[in-house]
């Protein structure tokens, strides 16, 4: 059963936790010429964190994003941070096409100690994610299996 919950739609960005996998899915829209364009961005992600549990997954898509003014990369920073500190496993972003969103986004992400892979095309960063799920799940029933001792 596939537990789907929005927390913002909105003409900047939207913001979905999917339970069943433990994933956000955050998706940037547009130019943000300032913060004032997502006042809520960092309470929508408070918000947010509070669904999840630790070791929770990201799949960021900003193919129509814009390369960010320095006022709206620190608030992209604080939110990374956020995320990191809330348990955060592992972010896969799909990237447009572009030299400066690709050196900004890997910028943040070394700045904030994002784990972040990048992808060109949603559904390899949905398998990507997928994967490393189904391989903390195995470690999970191993290490299980080992401390039993029957």
């Amino acid at each position: 059963m596939d537990r789907v919950i929005t927390i913002a739609a909105n003409a900047a960005y939207d913001l979905y936790y999917h339970a069943d996998k433990n994933r956000f899915y955050l998706t940037l829209k547009g130019f943000w010429k300032s913060v004032d364009v997502a006042p809520n961005y960092l309470s929508d992600w408070q918000k947010a964190l509070s669904l999840s549990t630790e070791g929770f997954t990201i799949l960021t898509d900003l193919r129509t994003s814009k390369v960010y003014t320095p006022e709206v990369a620190a608030l992209h920073e604080k939110a990374q941070k956020m995320v990191v500190d809330a348990g955060l496993s592992q972010t896969a972003e799909v990237l447009p096409n572009s030299v400066f969103m690709d050196f900004q986004t890997r910028y943040l992400s070394e700045k904030s100690h994002m784990p972040t892979d990048k992808f060109t095309e949603i559904e390899a960063a949905e398998a990507y994610l997928d994967s490393l799920q189904i391989l903390a799940e195995s470690r999970k029933e191993q290490t299980a299996t080992k401390s039993d001792p029957l």
